[in-house]
């Protein structure tokens, strides 16, 4: 019955002249006046409107579709296909990408929700998927920024490929944004609200997008963009910095020559599809000149390379800002860069912040406000500590009585207060000014408080004050950004309200009053779990490895649950509350699981004679209490799996 009801479709599209001499249907029809791809006639089924349909009836010019209760009614005469009544003039795509459209598209704006998520629905056919493919798994990964304001890499969102190989994936999106598509080597952007149909046909390489607004995703498909980059090397110096610079200048301008051939050569390329990509050369340069920072010599970067960023690559941007996974990084690594500039100090091994260059501004704002008493003279006093204060309390050659009035200034209780208030927000203040000087926008500014304010909150895992709160909601008008980050705000309230006066995991300090002896200490501890293995995890609240290890505990406890293991977590450096904040953020909890948080004295007591220097540091108990001189790492659960077998 199929073979016969195929047999009579395919008919009917050779006597239209469309069908070609093929194995089975595979036809793939375009609209003549719009240029896209209108429907596709398969075996199995076809596909219009980026859905999936089922074959009902055919007869001898005309045929019906079935999905859902709905029917479509599809009659050919000619090159005339008519859907429902509303007739196309049509014909057939033969290459692997659609063609030209036959129209300019002067449209050069993208979609700009200002950063509110919406959906984006992918529905897809991966045709005659080889079978090397298919072992990599049934899904297909969509991967994108995740948010603007996090700074964090992107994220992958999934969907189930079925025995056919169709799939539907649903991708959240905060904007217009870039994504990718890493195993069947796609990249294109997506735009909030929209349904798009992906087919990638791996027999003939055909790949093209189905939609209602797909012409740029198609063109990018079809008119592929070049790369912009070049290698540099480490300490580089004034000259080997500005060669970089030129290599990299020159990088770009041979893809911006590529783009103009595309152009000459295909007139009705879509003016959106020249801004993206003139835009993504742009991005690409910026962010490449800005990776090459981090490999100054002596972090001293020439100003004339600094201006050619600002001038080709910073002041060209365009919204939203979203539409390049690329332009968060650039920004982050450009505005990091001058603020290292103005208010780091190059040290051996690093840098070091230096918070007292904002102390004079800070204390001129209050006392404009009648918030403070505080002369001239007394900021005077202010500038100079900050001129002279360096990170080893160095002031050699210093006047010595501005030296004395200085810190005078510094300790009075009415300055010591405002400071201490406005410390969290100097990470703020850096960045803004900064931006005062370097065409910024409203956006920009909401986006670097915001994401400045999170990292503060990511770092430390406490709520934030109520007056760095009033001066977020005063300063920041992006109402996506606004939610996002009373939303972080709350969830780290939440978590600081729960009551921990009954979760037995969490130790008190007491346990070990008054010992010294970072052995002793360790054997108190241990003593309760002989018998058991011991797996020692010491961590910060601080430590971002530390904190993706935790999230994964759950897994841990549920793969090594045979081996009756006692959880021992030991905290560095981090307030009470932070710390059990991450503990019940992550759920490291359970019967198996002891948390101590020693005070600093008792803890470097015990790393020491642990011999810890770095986190996450993992350390293996036998049970009896012994250290066992193993090499141990919980984040790799097959190896510690095969370490216990042998210990067994």
């Amino acid at each position: 019955m199929k073979r016969t009801f195929l047999i009579a479709l395919f008919a009917t599209f050779a006597l239209a002249g469309m069908a070609q001499v093929k194995s089975g249907l595979d036809l793939c029809l375009r609209d003549d006046k719009t240029g896209e791809w209108l429907i596709g006639l398969y075996d199995d089924f076809a596909v219009y409107d980026c859905q999936f349909w089922d074959y009902e009836k055919v007869g001898k010019d005309n045929f019906v579709l079935g999905k859902d209760g709905k029917r479509l009614k599809i009659k050919l005469k000619k090159n005339i296909l008519s859907i429902n009544g509303v007739k196309h003039q049509i014909s057939e795509v033969t290459t692997n990408r659609l063609p030209d459209y036959p129209q300019k598209d002067t449209c050069s704006t993208f979609k700009d929700t200002h950063y509110q998520t919406d959906t984006v629905t992918l529905v897809g056919w991966l045709k005659d998927m080889p079978q090397e493919m298919k072992g990599k798994g049934n899904e297909i990964a969509i991967s994108f920024l995740d948010n603007i304001f996090t700074k964090k890499p992107e994220r992958n969102c999934t969907g189930k490929v079925d025995s056919l190989g169709r799939f539907i994936v649903k991708v959240p999106l905060m904007n217009t944004t870039e994504v990718f598509d890493w195993d069947h080597n796609i990249s294109s952007v997506f735009e909030p609200g929209e349904t798009y149909f992906l087919l990638y046909d791996y027999k003939d390489g055909r790949k093209m997008f189905m939609g209602k607004n797909c012409r740029l995703q198609n063109e990018m498909l079809t008119y592929q963009k070049k790369s912009v980059g070049a290698p540099h090397e480490r300490n580089m110096d004034e000259k080997a910095a500005m060669k970089y610079l030129n290599e990299i200048k020159a990088s770009k301008e041979d893809a911006l020559r590529n783009l103009q051939d595309i152009i000459e050569k295909h007139p009705n390329v879509s003016d959106r599809y020249i801004k993206y990509i003139k835009g993504s050369y742009n991005i690409a340069e910026g962010f490449a000149l800005m990776q090459g920072w981090y490999s100054m010599k002596d972090g001293k970067t020439p100003a004339d390379y600094y201006s050619y960023v600002r001038k080709e690559d910073w002041q060209t941007r365009f919204h939203p800002y979203s539409l390049y996974s690329n332009f968060s990084r650039f920004m982050k690594n450009y505005i990091y860069a001058l603020v290292a500039d103005r208010f780091y100090i190059a040290e051996e091994g690093g840098y070091t912040v230096v918070k007292e260059n904002m102390y004079a501004p800070i204390l001129r704002k209050y006392r404009e406000k009648g918030g403070i008493s505080i002369t001239d003279k007394e900021l005077e006093y202010i500038d100079f500590f900050a001129n002279n204060f360096h990170i080893k309390q160095n002031f050699e050659g210093a006047d010595g009585d501005s030296l004395v009035q200085s810190l005078k200034v510094m300790n009075r209780k009415d300055v010591a207060e405002i400071i201490k208030k406005e410390e969290p927000l100097i990470n703020v203040y850096h960045p803004l000014s900064i931006l005062e000087s370097e065409d910024s926008d409203e956006e920009i500014r909401d986006i670097i408080i915001t994401s400045q304010l999170y990292e503060a909150l990511d770092w430390s895992r406490e709520p934030l004050t109520d007056h760095v709160m009033q001066y977020f909601e005063e300063n920041v008008k992006m109402p996506s950004a606004k939610a996002f980050l009373k939303a972080q705000q709350e969830k780290y309230l939440a978590l600081q309200r729960g009551d921990f006066s009954n979760i037995k995991s969490i130790k008190s300090a007491d346990d070990v009053a008054n010992m010294t002896d970072g052995e002793k200490m360790l054997r108190k501890i241990l003593e309760p779990y002989k018998g058991k293995l011991v797996l020692l995890d010491a961590w910060g609240t601080w430590c971002g490895p530390c904190k993706q290890a935790l999230s994964d505990s759950q897994e841990e406890y549920e793969r090594l649950k045979d081996y009756d293991i006692v959880y021992l977590y030991l905290c560095v450096g981090s307030s009470e509350d932070s710390w059990k904040s991450v503990i019940k953020e992550y759920n490291v909890l359970g019967d198996n699981v002891v948390h101590y948080n020693l005070p600093d004295e008792q803890r470097k007591a015990m790393e020491n004679f642990l011999g810890i220097s770095g986190y996450p540091t993992y350390k293996l108990f036998d049970r009896e209490g012994n250290l066992l001189d193993l090499e141990v790492d919980a984040r790799d659960l097959d190896d510690l799996e095969e370490l216990l077998d042998k210990l067994n």
